[in-house]
C-alpha cells in the first residue's frame, strides 16, 4: 500500500497513527493523512529514506477505488476481495483479522508472507477499524466499471531517454491532479516492442480499459483488434510516420513526418531567398519512397490552402544540392550531407561543417516547456475534457468523446483539438517551432511558431 515507485525489495516501517474516524479511514487510504497527522515511511538499504503523507497513501498502488494497480512490474491486489473487506457483516471480524495480519505482520490472506514492497504498518486499533470500514464501503458502493480505466504504457528504466524519464513523473502527477477519483489509471512498464504488443493485446481483452496513453516506440502501432471487437483507442505523443499502416483508433497529439514537412516548407517560404516555389526533394529508397508522390501532392495542396502559394517539387536523382539551393530531405535511413536541408525526420547524427539543417519541433509555448511536459499536460487535459460531464464507460464512446471536446489550451500559448479523423497525420496541434542546427553551433529557433493545417475549431 506504499507507492511502489520507492525501491524494489525495500521494507517500509510506518510511524503509529492514532485513532481515526470513519472519514479518517478514507483520508488515510487516499491521502496518507488522518486527523492532521501524516504517515511516514522509512526505506532504503539502511532505512535512511523517509517519505511522508500523500507519497505513502494506500491509493497510490491500490487505486482510489481499491480495485488494484501498481507501478512497474509490481501489481497491487484488489482490496475489495472478501478476504480483505467482505461486505457480509458475518465476515467482518475475520476480514478485519486478515487485514490486521497483512498490515502489521505482512502475512497475506493465503497465509504466505507478502513481498518486501508491501510495508509493515504500525497502526492502532481505531485507525485499523477506520481503514477496514473504508475498504468495506469500497466493496459495497463501488463496482468495476463505475469509473473509466486508462492504461499508461511506459519504457522501463533501461530504455528511457531524457524525454521518457521526465514524462513518467509528469504524467503521473497531472493525471492525479486533473482526473482525481473520476478515473482509474494503470501504469505498466515494457522493455521491448514485443512486450508492448503483448501488453496491448492483454488490454484489448479487458473491456474496462477505455484507452491507452503513451505507447513508447516511435513508429510502433497497436495491433488490429480481432474481428467483431471494438478497437482499444490510443492517444499518442509523437510518432514517426502515420502515413503507413494507419490505425483509426489512434489519435495523434503531435503529427508525424508530413506535418513537420509542411511546417518546414511554410517557414522556408517566408524567407527572402524563397523567390521560387520549386523545392528540390530527396526521397531515397526507404519505406516512405512508395508513398512519397501522394504525400508530396497532399503537402502542396496543404501549403496552397494555408499560404496561397503554389508549390512544385523537383525530385532529385542524387542527394546533392546546387550552391544556394534549399532541399527537403525525406530519406529516414541516413542523414543529409552538405547544404541547407529541411529535415522532417530529425536526425541522430550531427551536421558537418558545411551542413545546415532545419528541423520542426512541437511548439514550446511561452515560456518554453519541454516535450514531455507539454505531452503530459495535453494528455491529462484531453482525458479530463472527455470525461468531464459523465464517465466514459465504453470504448465506443471514447473516440467521439475525445473528438467532441472543445479547443484546449495549456496556459503557455499552445492550443490543440483532437480531430475525429486525422487523414494526414497532422495531429491535434497545428503549431510547430522551426530550429536550425548547423555544424559547430548551438541549435537556434528561426521560426518560433508556424501554424499549419485546417484552422483549429472554435471552442464550443
Amino acid at each position: 500500500m506504499l507507492a511502489i515507485a520507492l525501491v524494489f525489495g525495500a521494507l517500509a516501517v510506518l510511524a503509529p497513527v492514532r485513532a481515526a474516524s470513519t472519514d479518517g479511514g478514507r483520508e488515510l487510504f487516499e491521502r496518507g493523512t488522518t486527523g492532521g497527522q501524516s504517515l511516514s515511511a522509512r526505506t532504503g538499504a539502511d532505512r535512511s529514506w523517509v517519505l511522508r503523507g500523500a507519497t505513502v497513501a494506500c491509493a497510490n498502488c491500490h487505486g482510489l477505488a481499491g480495485t488494484g494497480g501498481g507501478e512497474g512490474y509490481l501489481r497491487a491486489p484488489d482490496l475489495r476481495w472478501p478476504q480483505w473487506s467482505s461486505p457480509d457483516p458475518r465476515q467482518h471480524a475475520a476480514a478485519r483479522e486478515r487485514l490486521r495480519r497483512a498490515l502489521r505482520q505482512g502475512i497475506g490472506g493465503d497465509g504466505r508472507t507478502l513481498g518486501a514492497a508491501m510495508p509493515r504498518f504500525d497502526l492502532d486499533d481505531a485507525s485499523l477499524d477506520a481503514l477496514a470500514g473504508h475498504l468495506q464501503r469500497l466493496a459495497t458502493e463501488r463496482t468495476p466499471g463505475s469509473r473509466p480505466r486508462l492504461a499508461v504504457m511506459q519504457l522501463d528504466d533501461g530504455q528511457q531517454g531524457p524525454t521518457e524519464s521526465e514524462l513518467g513523473p509528469a504524467l503521473r502527477a497531472c493525471l492525479r491532479q486533473r482526473l482525481g477519483d473520476r478515473a482509474e489509471v494503470e501504469f505498466v512498464m515494457v522493455a521491448s516492442p514485443a512486450e508492448a504488443q503483448a501488453q496491448w493485446r492483454q488490454w484489448q481483452q479487458r473491456s474496462e480499459v477505455m484507452a491507452v496513453l503513451a505507447p513508447p516506440w516511435r513508429g510502433w502501432r497497436p495491433p488490429a483488434p480481432a474481428e467483431g471487437t471494438v478497437a482499444l483507442a490510443a492517444l499518442f505523443p509523437l510518432v514517426a510516420d502515420p502515413e503507413t499502416g494507419r490505425v483509426q483508433s489512434v489519435q495523434w497529439l503531435f503529427g508525424g513526418v508530413e506535418a513537420r514537412a509542411v511546417a518546414l516548407v511554410q517557414a522556408w517560404l517566408q524567407q527572402p531567398q524563397a523567390q521560387s516555389a520549386t523545392l528540390p526533394v530527396w526521397v531515397g529508397e526507404g519505406a516512405l519512397a512508395p508513398a512519397a508522390p501522394e504525400m508530396l501532392e497532399r503537402m502542396a495542396q496543404g501549403v496552397r490552402r494555408d499560404t496561397g502559394r503554389t508549390l512544385a517539387w523537383q525530385v532529385l536523382d542524387s542527394p546533392r544540392l546546387r550552391t544556394g539551393e534549399v532541399g527537403l530531405w525525406l530519406d529516414a535511413q541516413r542523414p543529409p550531407g552538405d547544404g541547407w536541408w529541411l529535415l522532417p525526420h530529425g536526425a541522430t547524427a550531427s551536421p558537418g561543417p558545411a551542413a545546415r539543417w532545419w528541423v520542426a519541433a512541437p511548439f514550446a509555448g511561452h515560456p518554453p516547456r519541454s516535450l514531455a511536459q507539454r505531452w503530459a499536460d495535453a494528455t491529462c487535459r484531453t482525458a479530463q475534457a472527455a470525461i468531464a460531464d459523465q464517465p466514459v464507460l465504453s470504448r465506443e464512446r471514447w473516440l467521439p468523446a475525445v473528438a467532441n471536446t472543445a479547443r484546449l489550451r495549456d496556459g503557455a500559448g499552445w492550443e490543440w483539438h483532437v480531430p475525429a479523423h486525422d487523414e494526414y497525420g497532422y495531429g491535434a496541434s497545428t503549431a510547430w517551432t522551426i530550429v536550425e542546427i548547423a555544424g559547430g553551433t548551438e541549435p537556434t529557433p528561426v521560426a518560433p511558431q508556424v501554424n499549419i493545417g485546417r484552422p483549429i475549431e472554435a471552442a464550443r
